[in-house]
């Protein structure tokens, strides 16, 4: 080859890698400006990192806390509680309820215990794992199974000794609500609670 076309075709390939190098210059300054790395300034802004960590925690009063499905079998009941996002964001909550148990001088005669999950159900991962980050949407509901063991006996416990009411605490709030549970719960004891979970159900099968 010619000294002529050989000089061209190294100036050539020069320009090419200049062309690549400052294409690849521009991408990275570009995610610093936005306070990110490439691969971060590639991914949606609005994307909530793994477990909802972008999302602020279900305060206040945005959760209206109710009954939901009850369910019984052998010598156990259980109540869904339900947790709606009555706010106009999503939110996050991970962890148990607080649940007393109150008679119907609205004494507190009970706590419930956090457990994964029970006869009845709860959390299905696996024994000593944390519960679960749920998101809770706009109108969405989330849920915790509280779960009760009979008596056994075919005597009721004394009147002072009923459970009448349950008064429950979201994990992230401050308000206590109290739902009036005496229809199901008058002659049990020994309560537990699990984890929030998604959904209206308590339960999750992984």
């Amino acid at each position: 080859m010619s000294p002529e076309p050989r000089a061209v075709a190294r100036a050539s390939g020069l320009w090419l890698r200049y062309v690549v190098v400052g294409a690849a210059l521009t991408f990275t300054l570009t995610g610093a400006l936005a306070g990110q790395n490439p691969a971060q300034a590639a991914a949606s802004p609005s994307a909530p990192l793994q477990g909802g960590s972008e999302v602020s925690a279900c305060t206040g009063a945005r959760l209206v806390v109710t009954q939901g499905t009850w369910s019984a079998a052998a010598d156990d009941v259980a109540v869904a509680i339900e947790f709606r996002n009555a706010g106009t964001l999503p939110c996050r909550t991970t962890g148990y309820p607080a649940v007393s148990v109150l008679n119907a001088a609205g004494h507190v005669i009970a706590h419930a215990v956090p457990s994964l999950r029970g006869y009845m159900g709860g959390y299905g991962g696996t024994l000593g794992s944390k519960p679960p980050v749920v998101v809770i949407q706009p109108r969405g509901t989330a849920s915790a199974l509280v779960e009760a063991t009979g008596i056994p006996s075919p005597q009721l416990p004394p009147s002072s000794q009923r459970c009448r009411y349950l008064l429950v605490t979201p994990p992230d709030g401050t308000r206590a609500v109290r739902l009036d549970v005496e229809q199901h719960f008058v002659g049990f004891w020994r309560f537990q609670v699990h984890p929030v979970l998604a959904g209206t159900s308590g339960r999750t099968s992984s």
